[in-house]
């Protein structure tokens, strides 16, 4: 009975270093897992690796917390993305009262990082904006597929 219990805590245990991670300030859709990767990097010490669970768009999406913004005024996105050899990325300014700028999407399969970038001017009547990526699946996707920003 100890070693079952000791068993089930070490389970537990590993589960926790495993568990998502997501950057400061970022949610996650339903379909996506995200984790904190020291390995595939760009810049700096961590990546963030996300796991694309699901063919449905709709719920493959990473989005900041809302920044208030002045109309007028020219807003810009830019990171750096590998996208495995059936997901495409872009990136998302999606404006508060105003509609979203998605930008062209990234190649499926980079075989390293790219840099996507997204600018525009803030429309009249946006009062915030949610800064994004958007995962899309292509042909030949087979959940879980990796992508890392």
């Amino acid at each position: 009975m100890q070693k079952f219990i000791l068993s089930i805590i070490g389970l537990c245990l590993s589960a926790g270093l495993f568990s998502q991670v997501l950057p400061d300030n970022w949610s996650g859709d339903t379909d996506i897992f995200t984790y904190q990767e020291s390995t595939n990097i760009h810049g700096g010490s961590y990546s963030c690796r996300v796991d694309v669970n699901s063919g449905s768009q709709a719920d493959c999406d990473m989005r900041h917390d809302e920044v208030a913004v002045t109309a007028g005024d020219t807003y810009t996105l830019r990171f750096w993305v590998w996208t495995s050899a059936h997901v495409k990325a872009r990136a998302v300014l999606e404006w508060t009262g105003a509609s979203a700028t998605y930008t062209t999407y990234s190649a499926a399969g980079t075989g390293g990082f790219v840099e996507i970038t997204a600018s525009d001017i803030v429309p009249a009547g946006a009062t915030g904006v949610k800064v994004g990526v958007r995962f899309y699946d292509q042909s030949g996707f087979s959940a879980p597929e990796t992508q890392y920003l």
